[in-house]
């Protein structure tokens, strides 16, 4: 190639030259050539001293004959043409336009800068209500900031009873326990508290820790008396009227990620992933949200698939007291994984730079039943990093009352538990409500 390159170069610069030399010997043959009868005036001198040398040009083939003298040969004659020139050089300017004043241009138009966003720093079509309001369920701290996230509320969890198929009863008992009804309820009072801090301003991380105070309840309609000893009784149910329990600590701890992974100004997606850690089980979740921004509403769908390890091969309600007895109603046995899902459709809508509110309807598949809630919440932001909420949950369908093969438990204690009867489960509810608040910084 360079040698190509230089054969090139080097047929350019002989191309050049030879252009030169051809234009330069045309040029003097037309000044030869041209004839001496069509260039009058043109005197030939054979002498010509250069440089204090003498030459002679010898020009041959040529006559030049001596034509009429130019005009411009002749410097004498143009004393005529001078005079004409002078007499009628004389030159009178015209008079000056009169000034012109214009008017002064008005002043440049001052435009405030619109005042800075108190808590996000995002392309301008990212500033949606999500950037201020805290209880936005798209939003997360940017990089290098925190967030944190304070819940105190009370959950509470109930559904009626009956025993059907008694397959353990005494025959002695002149009391049998078939037809038996009565209700179960649970609850908790708790604090929870979740910390978010921001990786990038896509990406946070979040760990959560839960302190709960239990409470269960396990009441008869028709209280069953306690035998008197040595009646010889030996039905396997305590003859007892009512359970009470209650506990405290450490509920519930876990830690995640939280992705904002698209975000055009009128659409936003995320995705998080979370471990969860509870005294009987371990559980890892995944959620992912699509939200359109419409004004000061964010119209957004979910969802949320969660699978859970026991620690055991059953789970349900129980209540245990050492003294009396224990209770137990497992809603499914023989297995030691469970997978739930759920699908939702949320709202929240920007009232004015204080005030929001929210609200959504998720339905799921909890593995031993299904069901459907609804949330509100009302918020308050009186800074751009202080808000405060209140927020309620309760359930509006389930099939908890379709399952047939629930089974009803009871022993002296949790490691001697004998299954008797089944149990038919009626008035299933599920609610929480409580005040959540949101600091940043």
């Amino acid at each position: 190639m360079k040698k190509q390159m230089l054969l090139f170069v080097s047929g350019a610069v002989a191309f050049g030259i030879s252009a030169l030399v051809s234009v330069a010997a045309t040029a003097d043959g037309e000044r030869c050539n041209g004839g001496a009868a069509s260039r009058p005036g043109i005197h030939i001198r054979n002498n010509i001293t250069v440089n204090n040398h003498e030459t002679q040009i010898h020009v041959a083939g040529f006559e030049a004959e001596r034509g009429p003298d130019m005009f411009y040969m002749m410097p004498s004659r143009r004393a005529g043409m001078y005079q004409d020139f002078n007499a009628a050089r004389t030159f009178v300017p015209p008079p000056p336009p009169p000034p012109q004043f214009l008017p002064p241009p008005p002043p440049p138009v001052q435009v405030a800068p619109p005042p800075p966003r108190p808590v996000r720093t995002t392309p301008p079509s990212s500033m949606l209500d999500r950037d201020t309001h805290l209880a936005h369920p798209f939003f997360q701290p940017i990089r290098g900031r925190f967030a944190s996230v304070s819940d105190i509320g009370i959950t509470r969890n109930s559904f009626d009873w009956h025993l059907r198929d008694v397959f353990i009863e005494d025959p002695v008992d002149t009391d049998p326990i078939t037809g038996d009804k009565g209700n179960w309820s649970s609850g908790q009072t708790f604090i929870k508290q979740d910390f978010l801090y921001g990786l990038t301003d896509e990406l946070s991380a979040i760990v959560s820790i839960k302190y709960a105070s239990n409470r269960a309840a396990m009441d008869w309609d028709f209280p069953r008396p306690t035998p008197p000893a040595g009646s010889g009784l030996t039905n396997p149910l305590p003859r007892v009227s009512d359970l009470r329990w209650s506990d405290s600590g450490i509920d519930q701890a876990g830690a995640g990620f939280i992705w904002r992974f698209y975000d055009s100004g009128d659409w936003v997606a995320n995705a998080a992933a979370y471990y969860i850690w509870t005294e009987f089980a371990n559980s890892i979740a995944a959620e992912a949200r699509l939200g359109h921004n419409i004004g000061d509403t964010t119209v957004y769908g979910l969802v949320r698939v969660m699978g859970t390890s026991w620690d055991g091969d059953s789970y349900g309600p129980f209540i245990e007291d050492l003294d009396i007895a224990s209770y137990y109603i497992p809603f499914n046995r023989n297995i030691s994984a469970t997978t739930n899902a759920e699908v939702g459709l949320g709202v929240f809508s920007a009232l004015d730079d204080s005030w929001s509110v929210g609200g959504q309807f998720v339905i799921g598949d909890y593995d031993w039943h299904s069901q459907a809630n609804i949330s509100a919440s009302v918020n308050f932001q009186p800074t751009p990093n202080i808000a405060i909420g209140l927020y309620g949950r309760m359930s509006v369908w389930n099939t908890a009352e379709d399952q047939d093969d629930v089974l009803f438990c009871t022993g002296p204690n949790v490691n001697d538990l004998a299954c008797v009867s089944f149990i038919d489960i009626s008035g299933y509810a599920d609610m929480a409500f409580g005040v959540r608040g949101m600091l940043y910084f």
